[in-house]
């Protein structure tokens, strides 16, 4: 039974796609008859770890990651991925 997530984060995280994964795992609904999840944030990166205009300091490693049922990984910038360094088959960047 899924019990334990972890997110990886790493900078140029989009909030969005981030916040989305907090609100259905990190949130704590069983009054409502729901389960409850041990939830980690993970580092990808060393931190501190940017998106946008924010930054987040995540106390967990990639160790973390090997007692999780289920690992969320949120989108990226296309700054990001731009910045990928290139890839056989990928189009260089214009």
């Amino acid at each position: 039974m899924l019990r334990n997530v972890a997110v990886v984060v790493v900078n140029d995280f989009l909030p969005f796609e981030f916040g989305t994964i907090c609100e259905v795992f990190g949130v704590d609904r069983s009054d409502d008859g729901l389960p409850s999840y041990d939830f980690a944030v993970v580092a990808g990166e060393p931190p501190p770890l940017r998106a946008l205009d924010f930054t987040i300091h995540p106390s967990c490693g990639l160790e973390r990651l090997a007692e999780a049922d289920l690992i969320a990984l949120p989108a990226v910038s296309d700054r990001r991925l731009s910045l990928a360094p290139d890839r056989p088959g990928s189009a260089a960047p214009a």
